[in-house]
């Protein structure tokens, strides 16, 4: 149990490094590789919040996962959709203020710093969330890990697709 702590810890570090400097720091094998994405829009696109997306690849050491990493950048005010995640999300805050609110778990207050944790229900194997900007003048930007299944979604709007949360 502690290793899967490990792994994501490891994830999440190298996630914060590639956001911070790039990727001249992979080794070339892995920065020419055709199932590494390091441009692009992350999933769930919305007004007011823009997704930068840094890496998705898939995981080597864990078969048939893989991991998705952008920078949400909050305009004052927005919100994400309410949404889920089948998989599991790390969220590092940069800068700003605001919440992430989680349905049958409540409101985590966001700063910079602020580390959020989060794995799917293990009877519904997903959660429902929704992240707030609350500060008026000022962006907020987070730093987004998610591991998830390489055939499924990183993040679905609640209610869409056949197993849809309503």
């Amino acid at each position: 149990m502690r290793s899967k702590y490990f792994i994501y810890l490891a994830i999440f570090i190298g996630g914060a490094l590639l956001g911070a400097f790039g990727t001249q720091w992979l080794p070339e094998s892995r920065q020419d590789a055709d199932q590494v994405k390091v441009s692009g829009t992350a999933q769930l696109p919305t007004p007011g919040i823009t997704q930068t997306m840094l890496l998705d690849t898939t995981l080597r050491e864990f078969p048939g996962k893989k991991v998705t990493m952008f920078i949400g950048d909050f305009a004052p005010g927005a919100s994400t959709p309410l949404h889920r995640h089948p998989g599991t999300e790390l969220l590092y805050v940069m800068e700003g203020e605001g919440n992430v609110e989680q349905r049958g778990r409540g409101t985590i207050l966001l700063k910079p710093g602020t580390v959020v944790f989060s794995e799917p229900d293990s009877g519904s194997h997903d959660f429902i969330h929704q992240a707030t900007n609350t500060h008026v003048k000022q962006r907020m930007k987070n730093l987004v890990v998610l591991i998830h299944d390489v055939d499924g979604p990183p993040a679905l709007p609640v209610g869409s697709g056949p197993n849809g949360v309503h």
